[in-house]
């Protein structure tokens, strides 16, 4: 019911609630979710929302807004939101509509902040991973623009999964330093220009499986993720030795085997 049939319908005879009144009600039920509003086209759930405010504030935009109940969500649903929130963030949050949403579409923009810059360094570096990182990101952009129902729903049913590519993009961020990204080039140049060499050399099957697997381990998404410290030093090593035309095939060998069993030993 739009606006005005309601000021019609309170400011007659039997009610004659003034303008005023009304808008006061309308905004305590907004509030306590129990209407919706609906203005220039758009849905708002949340008070929170400063589009929202317009049909309260000013007498034409109240005029041809409508207003229309809507169904509360579970409290299970909250609560369960609320949960998620936390583990997440390890923040408390009010087990309340507003404020779940509210806290959900902040922590969803600093995430999307974060991602940025990754997902440029990913896309220039052409490194494995880059579609799940972009749609992540389209996640978070959609995020910002659900309804308040759809959002707390979406962080209380999908928080878990929302957890793990968070973290999985916050490891990213750590790893990919550009001392790490300008080994895997370095490596990337040592395989394509070095390896074919040595390969001429002394053909081996031990030595070509071996540069396989770690072309394998350098497209792979999670390389760094099963790279201990260690094996990392290792894999330095082996480009530096690798780089010097002196190196011995055997020497090679062995490092491209170390390092090929690497993930298996962490």
């Amino acid at each position: 019911m739009t606006g005005k049939a309601l000021d019609a319908h309170v400011g007659g005879v039997g009610y004659a609630w003034d303008r005023d009144v009304l808008r006061l009600v309308l905004a305590v039920l907004l509030r306590g979710g129990a209407i919706e509003v609906t203005h220039q086209g758009r849905k708002h759930r949340n008070h929170n929302d400063p589009a929202c405010r317009q049909p309260f504030i000013k007498n034409n935009a109240f005029r041809v807004a409508s207003f229309a109940p809507r169904e509360a969500l579970d409290l299970k649903i909250l609560a369960d939101a609320a949960r998620q929130y936390e583990t997440i963030t390890g923040d408390e949050v009010d087990i309340e509509e507003g404020a779940l949403t509210q806290a959900f579409k902040k922590l969803a923009a600093e995430d999307r902040e974060m991602l940025l810059p990754l997902e440029a360094k990913m896309n220039a570096a052409k490194l494995p991973g880059r579609g799940e990182l972009k749609e992540f990101r389209e996640t978070l952009e959609g995020i910002s623009e659900m309804a308040t129902d759809d959002c707390v729903k979406t962080l209380a049913g999908e928080g878990k999964s929302y957890r793990e590519e968070r973290s999985r993009a916050q490891r990213l961020k750590d790893i990919l330093t550009d001392e790490n990204l300008d080994l895997l080039r370095t490596a990337r140049r040592v395989l394509e220009s070095k390896l074919p060499v040595l390969e001429s050399r002394q053909s081996s099957d031990e030595i070509t499986g071996a540069g396989a697997e770690l072309r394998d381990e350098l497209d792979s998404a999670t390389f760094f993720d099963r790279l201990a410290p260690s094996y990392q030093k290792q894999f330095i090593g082996w480009i530096n030795v690798a780089k010097r035309q002196k190196t011995k095939s055997a020497g090679l060998r062995s490092r491209l085997l170390y390092f090929s069993r690497a993930r298996d030993s962490d």
